[in-house]
């Protein structure tokens, strides 16, 4: 399933909460700088913990480019494997 944040917030959050707990892992991170869908991930985390998904939700000062993929990739792999 491809999700664009952001216009698609609201469907996406209903949709965690209407089909119930899944065993999902999920990593979130998200550019302070992204203004236009910055609070769009801050719902989407409240969204996750209010229905207790084990998931990690990270903001760095940025946008989401390649020098910073290349930061936060290695940990959402590290968490997502459990090789914390």
């Amino acid at each position: 399933m491809s999700i664009v944040i952001g216009s698609n917030l609201s469907y996406l959050v209903k949709r965690f909460q209407k089909e119930g707990k899944k065993d999902l892992k999920i990593y979130l991170d998200w550019g302070l700088q992204e203004e236009w869908c910055k609070d769009s991930g801050r719902r989407l985390a409240q969204a996750l913990s209010a229905e207790e998904y084990d998931y990690r939700f990270f903001e760095f000062n940025g946008w989401h480019d390649l020098s910073n993929a290349r930061k936060t990739f290695p940990e959402a792999l590290m968490y997502l494997t459990g090789n914390q």
